[in-house]
């Protein structure tokens, strides 16, 4: 027996159910950037690095360096983050890319991940990570950079096998000059059993003179990253040694 009024409540009880149920849902916290969130890294770093006792004829033909290489721990943390509409941004305390071009005595560097929507982390770095941090601070609430590039996109969930990303868009076809998902690994990084639904995403980004593989964990970041040039001597091979946040115990 058809009766219009019962159909039109047993939709409308099925929208207001479905509605509730995305209301209530957090979006997935792929990538942990709270104010306070560190992470610890330790590895070999190779590097040219000048003579101490080199000679004039040495200097003169531009052979004055020796290769060099140091293990290192190195730290990044997120020391400040924003929030606006659609972005979340971080200000980021060093990084592992702080090492793929190390000399002794330097210093961690400035980054800012944003992200935008609960999928794209776009990355900057240096002098671009302060004045963009610094414009999002200055801004309304309702700012949107106009000048995201896809060059600074450093992850775009989903991620899945194959996917390519960011980079020279050129070269997607080549899986060069962009991330690639090259695929899955298993779970070595230290505290692994408090994130049993933490998946490993390898990544890699080849160009003609150098390459970086990035070993990503959801709900934890980079726990491995290591960067060759294909030329001048700079390497560096880290792995995750700790990790936590504001609210670890």
């Amino acid at each position: 027996m058809y009766i219009p009024g019962a159909i039109t409540l047993l939709l409308a009880a099925i929208f207001w159910f479905s509605g509730n149920a995305f209301a209530d849902s957090k979006p997935p916290n792929y990538f942990p950037l709270d104010k306070g969130t560190y992470w610890i890294y330790r590895g070999e770093t190779k590097f040219l690095a000048p003579k101490k006792n080199a000679t004039d004829e040495e200097k003169h033909k531009g052979v004055a360096n020796e290769k060099q290489s140091e293990v290192l721990t190195w730290k990044m943390e997120v020391v400040d983050t924003l929030l606006r509409p659609n972005i979340f941004a971080a200000l980021i305390k060093g990084g592992p890319w702080d090492l793929a071009w190390y000399e002794p005595g330097k210093a961690r560097g400035d980054y800012l991940i944003l992200r935008v929507g609960d999928l794209r982390y776009y990355q900057y770095s240096g002098k671009a990570a302060l004045e963009l941090w610094a414009k999002l601070q200055a801004s309304d609430e309702r700012f949107i950079p106009s000048d995201l590039e896809e060059g600074e996109l450093m992850l775009d969930f989903p991620l899945v096998a194959g996917k390519v990303f960011g980079g020279d868009l050129s070269g997607l076809i080549r899986s060069r000059y962009c991330w690639v998902v090259e695929g899955e690994s298993g779970k070595t990084f230290p505290g692994a059993e408090k994130f049993p639904n933490s998946v490993v995403y390898n990544l890699t980004y080849r160009t003609s003179p150098d390459h970086q593989f990035l070993d990503f964990a959801t709900g934890v970041g980079i726990v491995a990253y290591s960067y060759g040039h294909h030329g001048t001597l700079a390497e560096t091979a880290l792995q995750l040694i700790d990790f936590g946040t504001a609210h670890s115990p």
